[in-house]
């Protein structure tokens, strides 16, 4: 019984500074959405390994850096299976880290700019499937 008790978390409650025992992940996130949002996003800071957070912002980065080159410049440094491996890893990254999605994440919105390198052609038939 005492192991128990070892191995069960303490941490203040909001009522008053008593302590109170949270003994399973599923009662800490229930704990943690009763939380202010502020102290929130304190939890997902401290939550997330530095490397993760670090390993996102360098994906992130390569990502942006490569759709400019490929979308921009059409000048891509890299093959189609390299980018996507570099879009996996961030993906997996994310899941396994929810707190690191954001808007601005290349998984949650599209990738480019169109060319204007391109010429504007009209089609005979409509093209309903872009």
């Amino acid at each position: 019984m005492e192991a128990a008790h070892a191995k069960a978390a303490r941490r203040p409650a909001a009522d008053g500074g008593r302590v109170r025992r949270v003994t399973s992940t599923a009662q800490a996130g229930r704990d943690r959405r009763r939380l202010p949002p502020s102290w929130r996003v304190i939890l997902a800071i401290v939550a997330v390994p530095a490397a993760a957070r670090k390993r996102v912002n360098e994906l992130r980065n390569l990502i942006a850096h490569h759709d400019h080159l490929y979308y921009a410049l059409d000048r891509p440094e890299v093959s189609d299976a390299e980018y996507d491996t570099l879009m996996r890893e961030l993906r997996d990254l994310e899941a396994t880290h929810p707190d690191l999605v954001t808007p601005e994440s290349p998984t949650q919105r599209v990738s480019g700019q169109v060319s204007d390198a391109f010429a504007t052609v009209e089609h005979l038939a409509p093209m309903r499937s872009l």
